[in-house]
């Protein structure tokens, strides 16, 4: 039972992410269920918050900016609050199951339990 479960699951992400490359549209001008007004809204509404790429942007490798990233102390401060918060809940996600099965429910049943 355990092992189908992991078999439905990975096979609705699958299907989900073969789907998803498929029918979602690259830009909003290719959708079919927007209204052309809406679509040039959103593309004018993503160069004014991406900007725009000319031909005098161009990317150049520079240690310089690999110093400034490696030296930035909010980069370590954002890293640390991220690892604060994904050990505990990987932790108690790996070991809930067991803890379900401990009171008396069995394997699959745990399983299920701890998947919402």
């Amino acid at each position: 039972m355990r092992r189908r479960i992991f078999l439905v699951e990975g096979l609705a992400s699958i299907v989900m992410g073969v789907v998803t490359f498929f029918f979602l549209p690259d830009t909003p001008s290719l959708s079919k269920w927007l209204k052309p007004e809406e679509a040039r809204f959103l593309e004018l509404e993503h160069i004014l918050l991406r900007g725009r790429k000319t031909p005098e942007s161009k990317r150049t490798f520079s240690w310089k900016t690999i110093r400034a990233v490696l030296t930035d102390w909010q980069l370590y401060l954002q890293a640390l609050v991220f690892m604060s918060n994904a050990v505990p809940n990987y932790g108690l996600k790996f070991t809930m199951p067991q803890i379900i099965r401990n009171m008396g429910f069995t394997s699959s049943r745990a399983q299920l339990l701890t998947a919402p």
